[in-house]
């Protein structure tokens, strides 16, 4: 048996079975830490945007109060597309929120607050708010300038 282990040819090919079997070891190890951190990562991520989204909607929660208070406000107004409506509405586009504020009557014709008018008649902001519904959009079209824009509407 020495003189088996003395021989040069077994005691290299042992040291390369052993050095095998420790880079294969090494790598085992890696791919598993690697899919640990990766599921670590992706269970954080998810748990951030849970945070954020929720954060987001208690924003807009609260922006939709503002506007149900405004919508109450301009309800009084003999008639709710006339400029006293929109001087109301004025402190609304001082916040970073809104770019544009429209104002649309029965006829689902909106009057914006930069002069604009357009049939809303189909938009789905003026459906809901004709069952009396306020709506979150998702990210939709403007009919006046091709922009992204997301909707915030409540019934007057």
């Amino acid at each position: 048996m020495k003189k088996i282990l003395n021989h040069t040819y077994i005691k290299v090919v042992f040291l390369l079975i052993m050095a095998s079997l420790l880079c294969f070891s090494f790598f085992d190890h890696s791919v598993q830490n690697e899919k640990r951190i990766t599921e670590n990562l992706t269970s954080i991520t998810e748990e951030n945007n849970q945070q954020t989204n929720a954060a987001i909607y208690e924003k807009l929660k609260d922006e939709i109060h503002i506007l149900q208070i405004y919508a109450t406000l301009i309800s009084q107004n003999e008639d709710i597309t006339a400029d006293a409506s929109f001087q109301a509405l004025q402190p609304l586009l001082e916040n970073e929120l809104f770019t544009r504020i429209a104002i649309t009557n029965a006829e689902g014709i909106s009057f914006t607050s930069d002069h604009f008018q357009h049939d809303s008649s189909n938009r789905d902001y003026y459906k809901e708010g004709m069952k009396g519904n306020y709506l979150i959009s998702n990210l939709t079209t403007s009919v006046i300038d091709q922009s992204d824009v997301v909707v915030m509407s409540v019934p007057i």
